[in-house]
């Protein structure tokens, strides 16, 4: 409604009843979703719609899966606690953790099924959802180690 378009007839175009929103519970698939985002682009003329999305819908899309990520001891267990449960609530994609070295990784976001429309525009949305439970477990670290590089005199 915000750009002037009337959200029931983009699901409508998309072949989504609308009342789908009405449970918080309710889910689409993957399929839907892309043609969702489609439908959006086409109506909005944002090609940045994705990005948009995910900066709505936020982290808390996550649900117990972020305090898992949140409450993990490391970057890495944070990670490794997103791929392995993320399945509960995206059954579309992979999250992907490769070592590129011993202090970097690469994650990557991998969408399962082809044919899937508006991949970037899921993919957008999917990255900027995870992006502030990753800030937040990458800047733990880094002050956990600012503290353990201090001298003891420094860290009183």
């Amino acid at each position: 409604e915000e750009s002037g378009v009337a959200p029931a007839a983009v699901f409508r175009r998309a072949g989504i009843d609308y009342r789908v929103l009405d449970d918080p519970d309710n889910r689409i698939s993957f399929d839907e979703l892309g043609r969702l985002l489609d439908e959006c682009v086409a109506a909005t003329g944002c090609v940045h719609f994705g990005l948009l999305a995910g900066q709505r819908v936020g982290a808390e899309a996550l649900g117990i899966i972020l305090e898992l990520v949140l409450s993990a001891p490391t970057v890495g267990a944070g990670l490794r606690a997103l791929i392995a449960y993320l399945h509960l609530y995206d059954r579309g994609a992979v999250p992907v953790l490769s070592p590129l070295s011993a202090r970097e990784a690469e994650f990557a976001y991998v969408i399962q099924h082809r044919g899937t429309p508006a991949t970037a525009q899921i993919s957008d949305a999917s990255m900027v959802i995870g992006d502030r439970p990753r800030e937040r477990l990458l800047r733990r670290a880094l002050k956990k180690e600012r503290i353990a590089t201090m001298t003891p005199e420094k860290r009183q």
